[in-house]
């Protein structure tokens, strides 16, 4: 504030001296863009012209240095320290500073509690209700509205109705209390007295889990379970073992349930290693070198059974009847960041269940993330068994049908009688009167990925309004997200080098997996480099090889002519021989 006083009568003499003409423009008008008057905006501001905008700290700095700019010839030796000095000061963006500015995030709250303090205390002696009331005052910088309580809805009357402000707020108020005002002293986390409490934190919070839960990609009207919790988490590493394969082969379900209760429910990451361990565990004879295919990573699993390793660690194993409440528990870990918050559903719950040791390592656990199914979905879709002992017509659930054979879940909803049950299910939970947009609303997705698809379906409807007939079939590209980057991706590196251990025994490609062994991805991204490789280093059209060193000399042709689709991707594209494409022309 001081600096700012000195820094501005400086700048006021300077104006009076070298521009007498331009002072009232600079300090009185309102009216003049990116003047001193548009950068401070203090007092008078239902008077300020509409037209010009409030101006920042570099428009003003910009406008002040051209002006200061236009006459530094004439400037005293005296004031041209002073001229150099005011742009030094604007370079290190410390002239002039307002007191309210951003910067002001980087000082910790608490000095700002001292001062208060300090001026509490002193002009306390003069104003006793300050003293009086310093808890509450001090409250209004120490506390935050938590986040699960959310926005804080108000309720007005208007034209005889309830209502509230905003569409985006969850928080519930106690009875009695719906048109009270919301402070510290009477929030539910700062209060002991349950009386003069407005906030009903139980409803907020479960609110706040509803709102916070996406929908079943299958079952629209379900929520989606935690990423982490027991079923889930059981399906995911399911529906990935079952399709691996050993030797070729799918892998046997005996090796499969021991690598689950061995390794899964016991390892946060499960290895290929693990995997190895226990074909030699099952009497695998050749288990160090045999080939195993179908995982996420190269070298490991992506699903995890978390959940199961914690909770059996602390409660000493998992039983039937502990399941419902682990659920829950993991629910709520997901949900709540705040650990204060969680202990108090855990006490308020399971408080007699659970002693306090096995409550305090509850609450250090953290799980984070959603599937993209639903509990309903496995536990209540049944359809007929398709595992290869099935007895004819024996109706099973999703989870029980991934259990019982090798089938992944694209494979089993897929079956006519669990494609029937999903969309009988669909029909009766449907709820008549939501709109079509609605419905999007709804998917899973970004709101990026839904503000596509409406575009995408407004756009058909422009098109069969012009057409008079609907489009035959409807593509929606769309762009990766930064949340789904590196997810189950190969680079072109890895995807070589697997294709070249599939022809490890055939001699023809020593020369060109030799190669490849000096190449790095940076190097692949050149296409035709990519290309070499991917065809064995010959041309696709006679076989014959290909100079590496020449391989501009070559040309790339399209598979599916450029005539017929409009398809520039890898996978259409082949490296051959210039006369050999003349010749297929």
């Amino acid at each position: 504030y001081a600096a700012h006083k000195e820094q501005l009568k400086t700048l006021k003499a300077f104006f009076r001296k070298y521009f007498p003409d331009d002072y009232g423009r600079m300090f009185r008008q309102r009216s003049v863009k990116d003047n001193y008057v548009n950068y401070i905006r203090w007092g008078w501001r239902d008077k300020f012209d509409d037209k010009v905008k409030a101006s920042g700290r570099n428009e003003f700095y910009a406008a002040l240095k051209t002006k200061l700019d236009s006459k530094k010839d004439e400037y005293s030796p005296e004031d041209t320290a002073v001229y150099e000095d005011i742009i030094q000061q604007m370079a290190d963006n410390s002239y002039l500073l307002k007191l309210r500015i951003s910067e002001n995030g980087a000082i910790p709250y608490q000095l700002h509690k001292d001062e208060l303090e300090k001026i509490i205390d002193r002009q306390g002696l003069f104003y006793p209700e300050l003293r009086d009331n310093k808890d509450k005052l001090l409250s209004l910088i120490e506390y935050r509205i938590p986040y699960y309580v959310g926005p804080v809805r108000v309720s007005f009357e208007k034209d005889g109705e309830t209502r509230v402000n905003s569409q985006f707020a969850w928080t519930v108020k106690k009875p009695g209390h719906e048109h009270d005002r919301i402070y510290p002293w009477n929030e539910w986390d700062r209060n002991p007295d349950e009386s003069v409490r407005v906030i009903d934190r139980q409803q907020s919070a479960n609110d706040f889990i509803n709102r916070m839960r996406n929908k079943c990609t299958y079952l629209p009207s379900e929520d989606t379970l935690p990423k982490h919790s027991l079923l889930f988490s059981e399906y995911w590493v399911l529906n990935e073992v079952n399709k691996v394969r050993v030797r070729g082969h799918l892998i046997d379900r005996r090796v499969r349930d021991d690598l689950i209760e061995s390794c899964f429910k016991k390892k946060s990451k499960v290895t290929i290693e693990d995997l190895r361990n226990i074909l030699r565990k099952n009497g695998e004879s050749d288990w160090a070198t045999v080939r195993i295919t179908g995982t996420s990573k190269p070298d490991r699993f992506l699903a995890q059974m978390l959940a199961w390793k914690d909770f059996g660690a602390i409660l000493g194993g998992i039983t039937a009847y502990d399941k419902p409440m682990i659920e829950k528990l993991v629910l709520w870990i997901t949900l709540f960041e705040d650990k204060r918050v969680l202990r108090e559903k855990i006490v308020c719950s399971y408080g007699s269940r659970l002693s306090e040791e096995q409550i305090n390592k509850i609450c250090k656990l953290s799980y984070k993330g959603w599937g993209s199914i639903s509990g309903t979905l496995l536990t209540d879709i049944k359809g007929y068994d398709q595992s290869e002992n099935a007895r004819s017509r024996e109706i099973c659930s999703v989870i029980d049908q991934l259990r019982m054979s090798n089938h992944n879940l694209m494979e089993i909803i897929n079956y006519p009688s669990y494609e029937k049950s999903v969309k009988e299910f669909n029909e009766q939970h449907r709820e008549p009167d939501m709109s079509f947009w609605k419905r999007i609303d709804g998917l899973a997705g970004s709101p990026a990925l839904k503000r596509g698809i409406r575009q995408t379906f407004r756009i058909i409807d422009e098109i069969t309004g012009i057409m008079k007939c609907p489009p035959v079939s409807v593509y929606i590209e769309v762009p990766r997200e930064d949340g789904e980057k590196g997810k189950a991706t190969k680079s072109r590196h890895e995807l070589l080098s697997e294709l070249y251990s599939d022809l490890s025994t055939d001699p023809e490609f020593d020369g060109v997996r030799a190669s490849l062994k000096r190449e790095n991805d940076k190097a692949l991204q050149n296409d035709r480099l990519f290309l070499y490789y991917t065809q064995g280093g010959k041309c696709m059209y006679s076989g014959e090889p290909l100079d590496i060193n020449s391989l501009n000399n070559y040309q790339v042709d399209h598979i599916v002519p450029q005539s017929l689709i409009k398809d520039d991707s890898i996978d259409n594209r082949v490296l051959v021989k210039a006369e050999r494409n003349q010749r297929k022309s």
